[in-house]
């Protein structure tokens, strides 16, 4: 069964997750959680929920932000750009892929 999952760039510009393969991302964007002053980048990704690791280290995808006006890692491919700080900031989301 195929769920959409929230995950959030909590502290800092990485993100790491293990992550079905076929997992697709749907949605990049930005909110503020209750309570919180600033806003966080978070990626909505579509997976199956049955899905099972089945060795460590299987199905890691690596995430980065990237901001407005610094250098992007080679072989990073652009995922999505969402607005914080009501639009005074723009994160670019990369994904890093595993040779």
């Amino acid at each position: 069964m195929k769920e959409v999952w929230k995950y959030t760039f909590d502290d800092g510009v990485k993100l790491e997750l293990n992550l079905p393969i076929g997992a697709t991302i749907r949605h990049v964007d930005s909110q503020k959680a209750y309570g919180d002053r600033n806003d966080k980048v978070h990626l909505w990704i579509e997976l199956d929920v049955d899905w099972e690791v089945e060795c460590e280290g299987e199905g890691i995808r690596t995430f980065y932000l990237i901001a407005t006006g610094e250098r992007i890692p080679p072989k990073a491919m652009y995922i999505g750009s969402a607005k914080c700080c009501n639009g005074n900031e723009v994160w670019h989301v990369y994904e890093i892929p595993i040779d």
